[in-house]
């Protein structure tokens, strides 16, 4: 029976891959790890947003609510 060896050379070997990628691609884009940075603006919510996100949690709640108490959930045979 093979050891780990036959999952780890393989991981390793992607593993150096992707690190050859990123370096390329940062190298590319002139990174510097020194330079300071900039970002784009923080996005700002407006109270519509916050009205969504809270409707969504109280939908997703009243959802696992109904499923756990037998409500929803596959039709057998339908499958």
């Amino acid at each position: 029976m093979p050891g780990p060896t036959i999952y780890i050379i393989p991981l390793a070997l992607r593993t150096l891959k992707i690190i050859s990628d990123m370096s390329l691609a940062m190298e590319s884009r002139a990174f510097d790890a020194y330079a300071e940075r900039t970002f784009v603006d923080e996005p700002l919510y407006a109270r519509m947003d916050y009205a969504l996100i809270a409707a969504m949690g109280v939908v997703m709640v009243s959802a696992i609510i109904l499923r756990v108490r037998g409500f929803g959930g596959v039709i057998p045979g339908l499958l």
